[in-house]
């Protein structure tokens, strides 16, 4: 492919610089510098990362070049005052092109709806440091960094994920110091091969801001432990004094002090093209003293001036797992108004009050969407299961029998489902490292669906969602102008029967009526490799034999 693709540019700024205008032909735009700090990576003999500042900084400014050919960057001390000028020339360079925002939505460079395929990948896996001595911890942890982000990257990639989510706020990436308003900004080199490597392998990002929960007066949460994996304390200190969790969201000096650090990242990543969208917080609903935090108020305030740090991405909010009656009256008072999508997170869970939470993937997630009907309609928002996967009781751990799913069968229940149920894309899943799909392998489980989501254009079929399921199968249809899909799973294949009973599944067969729904055609798109079941059309009705796991299906009306 010869077409231009735009690519973020990159030019070092004079001292002094304030602003920089990029004159590109008849058109101009004002660019801000941002102040960077080097940092050399090398790895020593356990593979472990270590990130050293090399004493090289400056400040250089980022902007994407509408098409290839000369253009000019003047850089200003003020407003006025010239202090360097430099032409360059943009040459013509295939590359993942950057979505445009339409209605809340987005799409690529052909015009066609960008259907989310997303995984979560927060964080690094951490490692315990040794002592020296026999099972001895020093307290410390190290990282593989950026080489295992490469390989997760490149493995998801290739099996057809196109969007991951990223935790600023984790240990590993987290700028901020102990200091507020302080930001250790050689932190940023990390993000920055983290979009290096989603440009390389065509995949978008989802950036989570924060992470925290509590602010502590805990010294000794420092960002090796206090910030890393999934501990949601943040250690932090304004003026020499512990900041209140309520003051920190009402009180003006710290929203200024927030939006200056989101700014930071706006500076160098508002026009990569691997930017989907930004984040505010993970689990907002979380944070500080539940009801009396003025979550919708500084959300309100905050949607406005993000959207003008970030005008060409989506930006969303998330809330905790809905899994009881408390949390869902959080969801149905948030202003998810204010955003582009309504995520949701939903876990299989067996300590969750809702008791379908208790029984399957496909349950919960089923559950969850029928709850959140009013609310979606409320504030005509997509839906968008932004967490997802199994955990042991409470959310205590990853789910114990994740070291048995050898074919991925929470996998597809939880990515597949929501897709099939009218949320926009799929789910994505938690615990993608050494803890479930790393550590199994399960990376070829995306490639069926993201078949399927390429084969149609998602925006222009009005898919409509239709629960076909009997009792001895699940039937999740999506009903579109010209195309049907269909997701298919036979119920006895399940986590009890298979992954803690140890049972031998038998293969069903049973019929199916499509209703007004007439197929001329009916192509099957594999999920299991030893998937032998056979699915038919007769007389306006699915006919399955000997279908043992499940399938998903692709129609076309007469």
């Amino acid at each position: 492919m010869n077409a231009y693709q735009n690519i973020t540019q990159e030019l070092n700024a004079p001292a002094g610089t304030t602003k920089a205008v990029v004159y590109e032909k008849k058109k101009k735009k004002t660019v801000e510098p941002f102040y960077y700090e080097s940092v050399a990576f090398s790895y020593d003999r356990h593979g472990y990362e270590e990130c050293v500042k090399t004493g090289e900084n400056g400040f250089k400014i980022r902007f994407l070049p509408e098409e290839p050919g000369k253009l000019t960057v003047l850089f200003f001390n003020g407003e006025t005052r010239e202090i360097g000028r430099e032409t360059i020339e943009v040459l013509p360079y295939t590359a993942p092109a950057r979505l445009t925002v339409r209605n809340g939505l987005s799409y690529d460079s052909n015009g066609k709806l960008f259907v989310p395929v997303g995984v979560n990948l927060a964080f690094p896996e951490s490692f315990a440091n040794s002592n020296g001595k026999e099972f001895g911890l020093s307290g410390s942890i190290s990282f593989l960094g950026i080489p295992q982000y490469e390989y997760w990257i490149k493995r998801f990639a290739e099996s057809g994920v196109n969007l991951i989510r990223i935790w600023c706020g984790a240990a590993y990436f987290s700028p901020d110091t102990e200091k507020m308003g302080m930001l250790d900004f050689s932190q940023f080199e990390k993000l920055d091969r983290i979009f290096d490597l989603a440009q390389r392998y065509d995949v978008k990002i989802k950036l989570t801001i924060e992470k925290f929960r509590h602010f502590t007066d805990d010294g000794s949460q420092t960002a090796a432990e206090g910030q890393g994996g999934n501990i949601f304390k943040k250690y932090c200190l304004s003026d020499g004094e512990k900041i209140d969790d309520q003051e920190f969201l009402t009180k003006e000096k710290y929203r200024v002090v927030w939006l200056e650090k989101v700014k930071e990242y706006a500076k160098r990543y508002a026009e990569h093209p691997a930017l989907f969208a930004v984040e505010f917080w993970n689990e907002m609903n979380a944070y500080g003293t539940g009801d009396k935090v003025a979550l919708n108020d500084w959300n309100v305030y905050m949607s406005e001036r993000v959207r003008a740090l970030f005008p060409n991405v989506l930006i969303l909010n998330s809330l905790g797992s809905l899994d009881a009656a408390y949390p869902l009256k959080q969801y149905n008072r948030f202003c998810f108004d204010q955003f582009d999508l309504l995520q949701f997170h939903s876990y299989l869970d067996q300590g969750a009050e809702i008791e379908e939470m208790r029984e399957s993937p496909i349950e919960a997630i089923k559950k969850a969407v029928s709850l959140l009907r009013e609310k979606k309609e409320e504030c005509k928002k997509p839906l968008f299961l932004a967490e997802t996967g199994a955990v042991n009781d409470n959310h205590t751990g990853p789910f114990r029998f994740y070291s048995r799913d050898d074919d991925g069968m929470i996998l597809v229940d939880c990515v597949y489902t929501p897709f099939f149920l009218g949320c926009f894309g799929t789910g994505n899943m938690w615990y993608w490292d050494s803890k479930y799909i790393a550590g199994k392998n399960l990376y070829r489980y995306y490639l069926p669906i993201r078949r399927l989501i390429d084969s149609v254009d998602y925006g222009k079929e009005s898919f409509v969602p239709i629960d076909l399921s009997t009792e001895t199968f699940d039937c999740f249809v999506l009903k579109g102008k010209t195309s049907f899909l269909a997701f298919l799973r036979n119920k006895e294949y399940n986590w009890k029967n298979v992954l803690r009973d140890d049972k031998n599944t038998a293969s069903a067969d049973g019929e199916i009526p499509l209703g007004d729904m007439r197929l001329a055609e009916l192509k099957e798109i594999p999920i299991w490799e030893d998937e032998q079941g056979v699915i038919g059309l007769r007389n306006g009705k699915l006919i399955i034999k000997n279908l043992k796991k499940g399938t998903l299906l692709k129609g076309f009306y007469e």
